[in-house]
């Protein structure tokens, strides 16, 4: 099974942990960023087009790993993610977006947030970024199905808000990235196949720096 396979190639087999708790999926990172984007302006076109916002709201996101950076030292980045519900994250070829695969534990009520966060510091897992961020989520039908097209507008306080399309939800949607480009007025963007923190580094912000516990606690 693929995903046990990914499980085990990963610290320690470390999601097992969590499966009780909620579906673990595993998959090829397939999003493009659009950077610089308006989020208020964004937000009008897309309402104009018939999309459904899903969400609107904080989210808090930290990364978890050991004392010895145990998870990052492997290339591999784990990520927490609380908002409408929680969501564990294992990002497995974290620095090659080319052959990035996400493991998650998906759909946790937050009301158990409490316990996964002590199963992880169990293992020896701690928070090492904790960022509370805003999200935008929206879904917007294709031209010619019933395929809804997944897009995110995130904020985070050290870069200019970006848009992110999920790929897979793209196909056979009667878009092409360009067309759906086109159509949202964003043509002109500059964008990306990269995670958030390369998303950062653009502007000279390292991600693990500016949102690291220690700071956040010192501000």
């Amino acid at each position: 099974m693929e995903e046990q396979k990914l499980l085990n190639e990963t610290a320690v087999s470390l999601l097992e942990n969590f499966g009780e708790l909620g579906t673990i999926q595993a998959k090829q990172e397939s999003e493009v960023k659009v950077l610089e984007v308006d989020s208020e302006q964004l937000t009008t076109r897309l309402n104009q087009l018939g999309a459904i916002c899903t969400f609107n709201g904080n989210r808090q996101v930290c990364a978890y790993d050991s004392k010895d950076k145990k998870i990052i030292n492997s290339n591999q980045l784990l990520r927490l993610t609380i908002s409408d519900a929680t969501k564990l994250t294992l990002h497995i070829n974290q620095n090659d977006y080319s052959h990035k695969r996400v493991v998650k534990v998906s759909k946790i009520p937050n009301d158990q947030s409490e316990i996964l966060i002590a199963q992880l510091n169990d293992l020896g897992y701690f928070p090492i970024t904790d960022v509370i961020t805003e999200r935008i989520a929206f879904e917007l039908p294709g031209l010619n199905s019933s395929k809804m097209i997944e897009l995110n507008i995130d904020i985070f306080p050290e870069v200019p808000a970006f848009l992110e399309i999920d790929l897979d939800t793209l196909k056979d949607s009667g878009y092409t990235l360009e067309s759906l480009l086109n159509a949202l007025g964003l043509s002109n963007n500059r964008i990306g196949y990269m995670g958030t923190e390369d998303i950062h580094t653009l502007y000279g912000k390292d991600y693990f720096q500016v949102y690291a516990v220690k700071k956040q606690k010192e501000k």
